[in-house]
């Protein structure tokens, strides 16, 4: 049997093809845009700073669990920053962006692999796309694990 790699040369150029394709996409170039605006906008750097602060501390009381007396209120200041994060336009449209670039990426891989077999899992990142099935099946058709194939 001969080992294929990304470096045998025609899947290495279609590859570097693809990755043009996306790299000069809309979605990517929104992508940029969203990053630098998120970047410049002081107000959620302020906030992403107030957010590692207080997840740090949460972190290190959790070290101690309900115990450490300051537990409780480190939990809340963290859903309260990040809420506070979450409600921000720039972080809302950075996170649209990476979701909808995301998206394209799974596809991709998700053609690629059922162009090939429907077995192939894909792994995403999407807890509703893994519900789905469309990330592959739990187990190895020969163990009997397969629900998605259509054998079991």
């Amino acid at each position: 049997m001969v080992a294929h790699s990304i470096y045998d040369t025609i899947f290495y150029d279609r590859s570097v093809e693809l990755a043009d394709m996306l790299v000069n996409s809309a979605i990517a170039h929104e992508y940029h845009e969203a990053k630098q605006a998120l970047a410049l906008d002081q107000v959620a750097q302020e906030a992403i700073h107030r957010f590692q602060h207080a997840k740090e501390e949460y972190e290190e009381a959790q070290r101690f669990g309900k115990y450490h007396p300051d537990y409780q209120q480190y939990r809340q200041t963290v859903l309260e920053r990040k809420r506070e994060l979450d409600l921000l336009p720039t972080v809302v449209q950075m996170k649209r962006v990476e979701r909808e670039l995301e998206q394209l990426l799974y596809e991709i891989a998700y053609l690629l692999s059922r162009s090939i077999s429907t077995t192939i899992k894909v792994p995403s990142d999407d807890p509703i796309l893994n519900l789905q099935g469309s990330a592959g099946c739990g187990g190895s058709c020969a163990s009997g694990g397969c629900t998605t194939c259509g054998n079991h």
